[in-house]
């Protein structure tokens, strides 16, 4: 199936194609539902229409795969920029 979603969507730009190239959005769909699809039976919560990023959290949760979410870094600002904290 991969193989036909590639040969229907090549891409000949040189650049990453956030959906279609080997590690984007669609590789992303696939495991997750190969996720669902191997666990459901004994998870059915899994089997919600919430979305991708739901279901992971939720098999993260679940202890079936690795669930330590990254944390986020501040976003810079001007004044952190030239070594202020922002902090008052």
């Amino acid at each position: 199936m991969r193989e036909q979603l590639l040969r229907g969507h090549p891409n000949d730009s040189g650049l990453f194609d956030l959906k279609h190239d080997r590690g984007g959005m669609i590789d992303t769909e696939f495991i997750v539902q190969m996720l669902v699809l191997a666990h459901a039976h004994g998870r059915p919560e899994l089997t919600a229409n919430a979305g991708n990023i739901a279901l992971l959290k939720l098999a993260a949760k679940l202890g079936l795969i690795p669930g330590n979410p990254p944390t986020r870094r501040p976003t810079p600002t001007a004044n952190s920029a030239a070594g202020s904290t922002g902090c008052a």
